[in-house]
């Protein structure tokens, strides 16, 4: 969601484009092997050539979210990012695909295969009757799970999402509460976490025992009264400017209606699950919630805080000049690199030099206050071609 200025760049006083029918997709220059030190950047390139393409870059066989350009940056690598890529360049009458090429990150060639664990398990809490309480569980590198809570070792119905929330707490909600996730290469169990309830005699004893037998009714899943919530909006951090949707996940009896609450004031009541600010601004940062009704009650969801994100980072894009200043042609073979230019809104200068077949650069932790930008271009007998016209960027 970051905001991106682009510093679109021509070397020659006039640059004619010339209009060329393609048939189909075509590669026409071939990504390189790369190796590199953790740390370093890196990029694959690529010229690619067709009407309305559809670009998408591979790494291992797997589509790489987000990667739809001719050009994939990696900016700090990491032995993670180490292996093969390539990129799929599709239009309307053809599908091609580039060679594969290795990235080696410090010698290592193939990433070590991610490992599906729970990185964060349920969480023990105390109670009052009456107020609400959830669990949840975050996961690291698991594909497609399937979510199961139980309650002292019994599968709570309709309990299958990555959160249980638990809307109205209750004598009978107390008790050790687990999940098991299935994933496409097997099982994970989550740590036992024991809800208790305040001025309910006796403590949970928390003993999974046999997860898989006596399925039992979502004791803690559902209020005495009212809709139950499913799934609660979740906190954001929104760029300025930039739109937002809260969401909720509720059922009930008959059609539920939802009202809409910052800072504990009604802001939007509708039979829609789901509010959205168009634009994100300093007088939308608060704590939302949504109170959802039914003809039997009605229930409350847990606090969403949208606060503001730093867009601290800026992305310079150009066109690679293809003519000298003399009218000469200028091969792409004959451009060594590039040099940004930055001047800080600290006042100080900055120098960045990029690499030859790049096309964007990104810079990221800027201050607050105004950034200027210009470039030049570096041939292989390092000649520095005059400055691009500046450009610059607010930060707030």
């Amino acid at each position: 969601m970051h905001n991106k200025t682009y510093l679109h760049w021509f070397f020659a006083t006039v640059i004619c484009f010339l209009s060329i029918s393609v048939s189909a997709a075509t590669i026409d220059k071939q990504p390189k092997n790369l190796s590199k030190k953790a740390g370093q950047y890196a990029q694959f390139s690529t010229l690619v050539s067709g009407k309305n393409l559809r670009l998408q870059w591979f790494k291992d066989g797997k589509k790489i979210a987000g990667a739809t350009r001719r050009t994939l940056v990696l900016s700090k690598v990491r032995i993670a990012n180490a292996g093969t890529y390539y990129l799929r360049a599709a239009d309307a009458q053809s599908t091609v695909y580039s060679r594969r090429v290795n990235l080696s990150v410090n010698g290592i060639t193939t990433a070590p295969p991610a490992v599906a664990s729970i990185s964060k398990h349920p969480v023990s809490v105390t109670k009052k009757v009456g107020q609400y309480a959830q669990f949840t569980v975050s996961l690291s590198n698991v594909v497609r799970p399937k979510f199961q809570w139980f309650l002292n070792g019994q599968a709570l119905q309709g309990a299958n999402k990555r959160l249980l929330s638990i809307p109205w707490v209750t004598g009978k909600s107390a008790g050790a509460y687990s999940v098991t996730v299935s994933h496409a290469d097997g099982k994970l169990r989550s740590k036992v976490a024991a809800l208790k309830v305040k001025g309910v005699s006796g403590s949970p004893n928390p003993n999974p025992g046999s997860e898989e037998e006596n399925p039992a009714p979502p004791s803690g899943s559902v209020g005495d009264t009212g809709p139950v919530i499913q799934l609660n909006p979740s906190s954001e951090a929104v760029i300025q400017g930039e739109s937002v949707t809260l969401n909720v996940g509720a059922t009930g009896t008959g059609t539920l209606k939802y009202s809409w609450r910052k800072d504990g004031k009604i802001i939007y009541t509708s039979g829609l699950p789901s509010y959205t600010i168009t634009a994100m601004s300093l007088s939308d940062l608060g704590a939302y919630d949504v109170v959802v009704s039914d003809q039997s009650g009605s229930s409350t969801s847990s606090k969403a805080i949208l606060s503001l994100q730093d867009d601290r980072q800026v992305t310079l894009a150009w066109l690679p000049p293809d003519q000298r200043v003399d009218g000469s042609a200028l091969p792409a073979s004959e451009i060594k690199g590039y040099r940004v230019y930055h001047i800080g809104s600290d006042k100080k200068d900055y120098v960045h030099d990029v690499e030859g077949g790049a096309t964007e650069f990104t810079i990221n932790d800027l201050g607050k206050g105004v950034h200027y930008f210009s470039m030049t271009s570096i041939d292989n007998r390092g000649r520095e071609s005059d400055p691009s016209e500046m450009v610059n960027k607010t930060i707030r």
